[in-house]
């Protein structure tokens, strides 16, 4: 599920074949998810994208959704792109694949925010 830098990494279950977590906070919704992803990753919450992007999988097909990219200071000066892909179509790979899931956004570190 790499997708322009966004890996699987923290939010992913340690159980081989389980659904990696849901770090959304409780009861939220699309901007909730969305604002969580951002503080996880650094971002502040009021800050716009710099830019907005088509949402590629791996193999450069066309994905629901978008990708965000935000410009934040990079330790040490400059700055540095972060990106939050959102999977509005979510996934399902079949009938009780413990893989399929919703609507959500990813961080570069593979956590998944349900929303």
């Amino acid at each position: 599920m790499a997708a322009m830098g966004i890996l699987a990494g923290r939010g992913s279950s340690s159980v081989k074949g389980a659904a990696p977590e849901n770090m959304s906070p409780l009861g939220a919704g699309r901007a909730g998810a969305f604002n969580e992803a951002k503080r996880q990753s650094g971002i502040p919450t009021s800050q716009q994208p710099s830019k907005v992007t088509l949402n590629l999988d791996k193999r450069g097909n066309l994905q629901p959704g978008l990708i965000y990219e935000f410009e934040v200071p990079a330790s040490g000066g400059g700055v540095k792109t972060i990106r939050i892909r959102d999977d509005s179509g979510g996934h399902d790979f079949g009938v009780g694949n413990s893989q399929n899931r919703g609507s959500h956004f990813n961080d570069e570190s593979g956590n998944h925010y349900d929303y």
